[in-house]
């Protein structure tokens, strides 16, 4: 199985065969996560001091990174390699390494390892890891790249595709508003992009929406008190939670966490909520 085949599930398209690139401000179940690959024409790996541990390098990288969801939603798109590279410590992979597939050369040969220290060089165009061969463990989705022992691992590996596991949203929280008549919410959640956000309505009629990757919108558009709740999931390692909310007159807006912890009334203007409210 050549590298283009592996490839070609990674292409952009929305499920629906046109073509659009997902944007990262599309709702979608919680249950899903992100996942990565990144390309070069060719890779090396050096073995490092530790037991089982490498320096991956990527050369002649690809500019863009595939982005696709984990099912349900099948979506995809892409997005730059700086941008990947910068947002590595954002997503909690400084936390929690995540896992990667690295596929390489004319005959598809493939591992597993874990990936820590990203660092990306522009000027030389590269993009280095520390590679953790993982062997024999478990890795999740990726258990299946068992490939080659570490005594017969290549320095040179060619072209290359690695595809990183573990971008999950599996931290989830709430946004409880309670509005009169045409009563409006915005919260803006800063430095962070909300993967996905579902919204539903209690009482009265209104309205929610996630109108940039990092902001949602609730309205009560009918005549009498509205009662929504407004979801997001983030990537692991994101907390605490900090941003700006804007409210009309009247509208009462608290947090929460999806499974329990107290209702807590989040005021207008800056705030912040970290691992207490989990």
């Amino acid at each position: 199985m050549s590298l283009a085949l592996l490839m070609a599930g990674c292409t952009s398209d929305n499920g629906n065969g046109d073509g659009d690139e997902a944007k990262p401000q599309a709702a979608a179940s919680s249950a899903s996560g992100q996942l990565f690959v990144a390309s070069a024409a060719e890779g090396t790996l050096q073995p490092q001091d530790a037991e089982h541990e490498f320096k991956l390098t990527l050369g002649e990288a690809n500019d863009s990174v595939g982005v696709f969801t984990d099912r349900p939603d099948r979506k995809a798109g892409t997005e730059s390699l700086a941008d990947f590279a910068a947002a590595w410590e954002k997503r909690g992979f400084d936390k929690t390494p995540p896992n990667a597939a690295v596929v390489w050369g004319k005959d598809s040969s493939a591992r597993v390892f874990e990936l820590s220290d990203s660092a990306y060089d522009a000027a030389a165009d590269t993009l280095t890891f520390t590679a953790r061969d993982l062997g024999d463990e478990t890795s999740t989705a990726l258990s299946s790249f068992k490939g080659v022992p570490d005594d017969e691992l290549p320095t040179d590996l060619g072209e290359v595709a690695v595809f990183i596991d573990n971008a999950e949203g599996t931290s989830g929280g709430l946004f409880f508003v309670v509005a009169p008549p045409g009563g409006e919410a915005t919260i803006t959640i800063k430095d962070q992009t909300l993967y996905s956000s579902t919204f539903n309505v209690i009482q009265g009629r209104g309205a929610g929406k996630q109108s940039s990757p990092n902001e949602l919108e609730v309205v009560c558009s009918g005549t009498q008190k509205c009662y929504l709740t407004a979801g997001f999931t983030l990537t692991p390692g994101t907390w605490p939670v900090e941003g700006t909310l804007e409210a009309s007159p009247g509208v009462s807006v608290g947090r929460g966490v999806v499974g329990g912890g107290a209702t807590v009334k989040v005021p207008a203007g800056d705030f912040s909520y970290g691992e207490e409210g989990k």
